[in-house]
């Protein structure tokens, strides 16, 4: 939203807010730029780090129409059924790394709602011009999704990525240090084929969800006139950076 890498701002971690920092208080955004030259901002879901409070930038946007994020997460007693929680040294990969079908169905979650939300918007009749930013969670971690996209993904048909040896030498200490604990455990406790297919039921659901505002905007007034921009704000790899074909 700024057009500003970390190496820039200083800001590598979530804990740092830009608002924060006095040499980008006055910053002004995409959305920001898009109200001085006449359009509406509306905002909902993951687009930073918090979906309200000063985490999501609230000054900047004429709305926020969601505070959804995420799915939900199944009992307590159902999670981390890999058994590898505690073999993870940082905090962070303990809580996240783990996955498993919910019962609840799409538009049950709160990444659908938010979606179904954006598609509202396109419903309405506007008379300015807008910015329209739909933040869906998925498919971060944790990888809890409807069971009907974990179906889509038979454990049996997952291929495994393949890797070139050389792919983790222009990455730096720190990436190489979090993809080396992450994924050797897993594959190491038996479970790389299992995490590979939650990864892509997530990203199936989040197909789901892009899909469902796609389809308002087709259906909409605004289908010729509107651009449309998809972005994520990182990646995570499933073994492409570390593990052989066969692992």
């Amino acid at each position: 939203m700024t057009g500003l890498r970390p190496s820039t701002t200083g800001i590598y971690g979530n804990p740092t807010w830009l608002r924060d920092v006095p040499t980008y208080r006055e910053w002004v955004t995409i959305p920001q730029y898009f109200r001085q030259h006449g359009y509406k901002a509306w905002t909902g879901g993951k687009i930073y780090p918090q979906t309200h409070g000063k985490f999501s930038d609230p000054i900047v946007w004429d709305h926020q129409y969601s505070t959804h994020m995420g799915t939900p997460f199944p009992p307590k007693q159902e999670r981390y059924q890999h058994g590898m929680r505690e073999k993870f040294s940082n905090p962070i990969l303990q809580r996240l790394i783990d996955w498993d079908p919910i019962t609840q169905k799409p538009e049950e979650t709160n990444d659908w709602k938010t979606s179904d939300l954006a598609a509202d918007f396109l419903k309405r009749k506007h008379t300015s011009p807008f910015f329209l930013a739909c933040g869906i969670y998925h498919p971060h971690l944790p990888w809890y999704v409807p069971k009907q996209f974990f179906d889509q993904h038979p454990l049996n048909s997952i291929v495994l990525p393949p890797h070139l040896n050389s792919d983790m030498n222009d990455i730096p200490p720190v990436g190489r240090r979090m993809a080396d604990e992450s994924f050797s455990i897993i594959r190491n406790g038996g479970q790389f084929r299992r995490s590979v297919r939650a990864r892509l039921a997530s990203i199936a659901f989040a197909d789901a969800c892009v899909g469902h505002v796609l389809q308002a905007l087709e259906q909409s007034p605004y289908r010729d006139n509107t651009i449309v921009v998809l972005w994520g704000d990182h990646g995570y790899d499933v073994g492409e950076k570390k593990f052989s074909k066969s692992a």
